[in-house]
């Protein structure tokens, strides 16, 4: 079996039992803004794995950036406690 497509499987295996979480937010692209983001999923012992910081896609608005943010949890429960966290701080729509 090649490498590679077993990484895959086993991500995609983590995604689905809800062991890892992908989120993408919009921050303001100021001094501690992704600070405060990460404090949050720090105080939910959220596991960050890889982050990505974009602030120059031409969807933003000027100021702001996008972060994606790929974390390890402890399932679905802990997966909706840092959802419900982040809709509550303004970095999640009720929609999402």
């Amino acid at each position: 079996m090649d490498v590679t497509l077993l990484s895959v499987i086993i991500e995609k295996g983590l995604l689905k039992s809800h062991r890892k979480m992908k989120l993408t937010v919009t921050l303001i692209d100021k001094p501690g803004s992704l600070m405060r983001f990460t404090e949050i999923l720090q105080n939910l012992n959220a596991n960050i794995v890889h982050i990505a910081y974009d602030r120059t896609s031409v969807s933003l608005d000027y100021g702001d950036a996008s972060v994606t943010v790929h974390m390890e949890t402890k399932g679905k429960e802990h997966q909706v406690l840092i959802q419900e966290a982040l809709k509550a701080e303004g970095y999640l729509r009720s929609d999402e």
